[in-house]
């Protein structure tokens, strides 16, 4: 293949992607706080059309110098704005591809392709699909998936009504979206009622906010009104979140063969993923307290080779039923099997699991330090009874099996139940901890570390019967 460029969407939409999540908040929020009206108004917008013109200058020379060729032996790239680097991956490295696009890419008919190489690196391209399309046909054959003749999978209201309670990212957004739409329907009002909204800046308006808070009277009326705007928000945000999902995770659907599966989903940002099977390290089953409670769980896959900046996890199914979990696994996961948790923490732990995640000595030296500042840091204290919860649901749900092919524990994680299931061969080490109380108690500390691109990747069960601490010593041997 000649040598040749990202298309010149990419660059267009790079600039455009970095001025407005980047650099318009940050002006908007200079604005706000100096106000509309300030004498420095006029260079904090100076600043920002230079700074706007030099991200267009380095967007562009960024897009210009990177220049790649693929073959059916290697692919070499140059790039560099400031420092030529030249790279040449041989095609055998090449382990996984994963395509996405958005709703302007479609339209002008080209595809996001990253291409992860074995140790965890990435390199990524942007070509027109039908450029995708022959370089998954003539070079990458062997990690190249059949799309099944199968309708994508839709998800109901109820199942997207659940994922808004465990998608951190589109509820932020969505918040960001009420604040917005309250704000904005606040001023029409006052405006429509005759009352000024002054020109004062964000600034005058946190002082004057900090006068009122010093007097005790009006406290719980502003605790009423911060309430009752979070309600607000929130209510508005989980009515924003359905069509944010839905754009995100319709049209899901997830296919695979004897060497690999394929996940596909989304409609504005299309993204698709190809993961060979034998890169696939461990399977993790995440139930989250909501999707519990409902009998639902997530399924995510570790990818070998990940580096430690980037998620561990590939998001196989967003939501299922517990039901369907093993009939999934038959169907595209058949390497992995769900395996009986046998060992759990002994019944008398409970009191340590509980005190030990809620009285830490740094919570403790938090609350004193901030208390000091303000007598109103004393109301952190309510949060005991969280962290109590916190520490009684990790006893509850925590848990180990092993066996000679699996190794699989469960472990809590915030509010999340996490299940992960390994191979034997993926284990590391195996260690076991244990105090001179803890002995009376015959119960130990097990911990297990797998191999992974972090620096360290290990999982501990606390207080687990010490009668299987032989046998878990050995296992790796």
């Amino acid at each position: 293949m000649n040598k040749r460029r990202d298309n010149f969407i990419e660059f267009i939409y790079h600039t455009y992607s970095t001025v407005k999540n980047l650099f318009l908040p940050l002006l908007a929020l200079a604005v706000s706080l100096i106000g509309e009206k300030n004498h420095y108004t006029p260079y904090v917008k100076l600043g920002f059309y230079i700074l706007i013109g030099f991200i267009i200058t380095f967007s562009f020379l960024k897009w210009y110098n990177k220049t790649y060729e693929i073959d059916q032996a290697s692919i070499r790239i140059t790039q560099g704005v400031f420092a030529k680097r030249f790279k040449d991956v041989p095609i055998n490295r090449v382990k996984s591809i994963t395509a996405s696009d958005s709703l302007l890419k479609r339209v002008f008919n080209i595809s996001n392709i990253s291409l992860e190489l074995i140790g965890g690196d990435e390199i990524s391209f942007v070509l027109s699909n039908k450029d995708v399309a022959n370089i998954r046909r003539d070079i990458f054959k062997s990690i190249k998936i059949e799309t099944p003749n199968k309708r994508a999978n839709q998800f109901g209201f109820k199942e997207y009504f659940l994922m808004s309670f465990t998608n951190i990212g589109a509820f932020l957004g969505a918040c960001s979206l009420s604040f917005t739409f309250l704000s904005f329907a606040l001023h029409q009002y006052l405006k429509f009622i005759g009352e000024d909204t002054d020109d004062r800046s964000g600034i005058e308006s946190i002082n004057s906010l900090s006068t009122l808070i010093e007097d005790p009277s009006i406290v719980s009326m502003l605790v009423l009104i911060a309430v009752s705007m979070v309600l607000a928000v929130a209510i508005i945000a989980y009515i924003l979140m359905y069509p944010l999902l839905f754009f995100t995770y319709s049209n899901f659907h997830l296919g695979s063969n004897d060497k690999s599966i394929h996940v596909e989903y989304g409609i504005l940002n299309k993204k698709s993923y190809h993961i060979p099977k034998q890169q696939i390290r461990s399977l993790r089953i995440i139930e989250p307290m909501v999707l519990r409670w409902f009998g639902y769980a997530q399924i995510k896959v570790d990818n070998i080779g990940f580096r430690e900046n980037r998620t561990a996890a590939i998001m196989v199914c967003p939501i299922i039923r517990k039901d369907k979990v093993d009939s999934l696994l038959e169907s595209h996961l058949q390497q992995f099997q769900s395996q009986p948790l046998c060992y759990r923490p002994i019944k008398s732990s409970i009191i340590n699991y509980m005190l030990c995640r809620t009285f830490k000595l740094k919570y403790i030296l938090t609350v004193i330090i901030l208390s000091f500042l303000s007598f109103y840091a004393l109301y952190l204290t309510v949060l005991i009874p969280v962290f109590l919860f916190l520490g009684f649901l990790k006893w509850k749900y925590s848990a180990l099996n092993f066996n000679s092919d699996y190794l699989t524990i469960r472990y809590v994680n915030g509010l999340s139940t996490v299940t992960l299931i390994t191979h034997k061969k993926y284990v590391e080490t195996t260690t076991t901890e244990q105090t001179f109380l803890m002995k009376g108690k015959q119960s130990s500390h097990y911990k297990v570390a797998l191999y992974s691109e972090r620096l360290e990747e290990v999982y501990g069960i606390r207080h687990l019967p010490d009668r299987m601490g032989g046998l878990f010593l050995k296992y790796v041997r």
